[in-house]
């Protein structure tokens, strides 16, 4: 398989824990496939993981525009723990405290699919076309 690019955020405001499940599903699927589930699953981390593999397919057509979408593939990715956004919270009579949140940093690594089975197309019209369904209830 063919790295073609690999893509990170430093800030998204999700959990580590739910970040590394949502990629642990995706991690090994086609791109279409992947972006599909991650809009129809349930749980705050999919939308910010979707965001970094949109990045990462932007990223590969503006290097490789000959690429098709369905030749890509999400071959691996990394979790770990992001900046710290540190705010002030006011309170009554002149009181304030300091409040410091962790974010996450997300990479993704996309890979060419080299022969082997073809690729799984899904339509966004109908997500359900494979006969799989992608919503999965927790």
């Amino acid at each position: 398989m063919e790295i073609l690019a690999s893509t990170s955020t430093s800030s998204a405001r999700v959990p580590q824990d739910e970040a590394r499940e949502a990629l642990a599903s995706v991690t090994g699927m086609p791109v279409d496939r992947a972006l599909i589930e991650l809009r129809f699953s349930p749980g705050r981390t999919c939308p910010a993981l979707e965001r970094v593999i949109l990045s990462a397919v932007a990223d590969v057509r503006a290097s490789t525009p000959e690429v098709d979408l369905g030749d890509l593939v999400v071959v691996s990715g990394e979790v770990g723990e992001g900046d710290a956004v540190t705010r002030l919270r006011r309170h009554a009579h002149g009181d304030a405290y300091w409040l410091t949140t962790q974010t996450t940093s997300i990479e993704v690594v996309l890979g060419r699919r080299c022969g082997g089975a073809p690729a799984t197309s899904v339509s966004l019209e109908n997500p359900q076309s494979d006969g799989e369904h992608l919503v999965r209830s927790r």
